[in-house]
């Protein structure tokens, strides 16, 4: 399916839900700053002059062990809360993508198996991380070596040559590493679909429809790109993003559904993936 046609079906499937859509998203992108952050906020507490002292002041050992266990909390915490979201945000828009009633507290299914979908989010981000590590590789030697030639006074085309080489090594390493994390993309719609299926079941799934597929996610995302840079100015983002979720949404049922349509083979669990 063309990326025309499934920008068409997104639009389409959005009327007469856009308010309710731009309220879940808004309300996910709150989640996933103040969560995202917590960790950060209950550190600058415990930075706090007033409260260290307080604490020292009573004993050392109950300061470390507070701070620790309150920043562990806080990151478990922000798993939880992100996961869980955006498994309800993933399940609404792939409900409509059936072109199917989707009950709005959909929004709040992750939350039914909170466990699940934190894990799943906790593995994804551990897999992303490792893969940005993996493909940053080519930028660490090209820095150290820019380095090194800039500290020795090597000649100015040299050093620039290497500062070229850090540059385009980055920019690659990033663009290999998204396109590599496509792999798992259709993962948080299999939770959806099959809430018996474990976190690395989805994953592993997903990656057995997405393999030469990650190109051509990566590239309908990026069409996305000239609407995302316009969210800058927030209110937009009340449109672009609830039509960049239901987009994607989009491509992941056209591709599954083209890939049972060939071999008959997407089933999980004993039930049909996609409901006809």
């Amino acid at each position: 399916m063309k990326n025309g046609k499934i920008k068409g079906n997104a639009k389409w499937l959005l009327a007469g839900n856009g308010f309710a859509c731009a309220l879940a998203v808004f309300v996910y992108t709150a989640v996933w700053f103040a969560f995202g952050n917590l960790a950060r906020f209950v550190n600058l507490l415990f930075s706090q002059e007033n409260v260290k002292a307080y604490l020292v002041g009573v004993d050392p050992l109950l300061y470390s062990g507070l701070r620790l266990l309150a920043s562990c909390a806080a990151l478990i915490l922000s798993v939880f809360a992100i996961g869980a979201f955006r498994i309800g945000l993933d399940a609404w828009f792939w409900k409509r993508s059936a072109r199917e009633y989707a009950p709005y507290h959909l929004f709040f299914k992750g939350f039914l198996m909170f466990g699940k979908s934190a894990w799943l989010w906790l593995s994804l981000k551990i897999i992303n991380a490792a893969v940005l590590i993996v493909f940053m590789i080519p930028t660490a030697l090209f820095g150290s070596a820019f380095y090194y030639l800039t500290v020795n006074d090597f000649s100015v085309y040299t050093v620039l040559a290497a500062a070229a080489g850090t540059l385009l090594s980055l920019i690659g390493g990033i663009l290999f590493s998204w396109t590599f994390m496509q792999k798992f993309a259709l993962s948080t719609y299999f939770i959806a679909e099959n809430p018996l299926m474990s976190a690395w079941g989805a994953i592993k799934e997903s990656t057995v429809y997405m393999t030469g597929n990650e190109k051509k996610l990566m590239l309908h995302k990026l069409s996305f790109l000239p609407w995302l840079l316009s969210c800058v100015l927030i209110f937009p983002a009340l449109y672009v993003l609830p039509y960049y979720y239901q987009s994607c949404a989009c491509f992941a049922r056209g591709l599954l559904m083209s890939t049972r349509l060939k071999n008959d083979s997407a089933f999980i669990l004993g039930s049909p993936l996609l409901e006809t």
